[in-house]
C-alpha cells in the first residue's frame, strides 16, 4: 500500500493520479474519469477531487474549460467538440478525499493529466 503517515499525522500517497477510463468528446462531448493508482491504474471509485478541465484544438487554441467538483465521474458538455485534439485535467488541491472517511489524502502536488484525442 502506497498510502503512508507523515510526521505531522497527514496521510500521503504520492501514486495517485486522475485518469480518463473512456472518452467520447469528439462525437458525444463526454467522457468518465477517476482517481486512479499510477503503479496498477485501478480506479479507486472512493477517492475524489475537483478539478479543472481544460479541450484545445490540434492548433492549440483552448475551446473549452471548466471546474467539476469530482463527485460524478462521468463528464458532459453541452455539445460534441469535433474538433478536440487535447484534453487536460488538473485537480484543484493536493489532496483526494476519501468519501467513506472523509480523510483527506495528501498527494504532494495537483494531480494533472494530458491526453491526446
Amino acid at each position: 500500500m502506497a498510502q503512508n503517515k507523515g510526521s505531522d499525522g497527514r496521510w500521503i500517497d504520492h501514486d495517485l493520479t486522475l485518469q480518463v477510463e473512456e472518452q467520447a468528446i469528439q462525437t458525444h462531448g463526454t467522457f468518465t474519469v477517476c482517481v486512479a493508482k499510477k503503479s496498477s491504474g485501478l480506479c479507486i471509485q472512493n477517492l475524489l477531487t475537483p478539478f479543472s478541465v481544460k479541450v484545445y484544438d490540434d492548433k492549440g487554441k483552448e475551446i473549452w474549460n471548466g471546474l467539476y467538483t469530482g463527485m460524478v465521474p462521468f463528464i458532459e458538455f453541452k455539445k460534441a467538440l469535433p474538433h478536440a485534439s487535447r484534453l487536460d485535467l488538473v485537480s484543484e488541491r493536493d489532496f483526494v478525499i476519501n468519501v467513506l472517511t472523509g480523510t483527506r489524502i495528501y498527494t504532494g502536488k495537483p494531480l494533472k493529466i494530458s491526453i491526446s484525442l
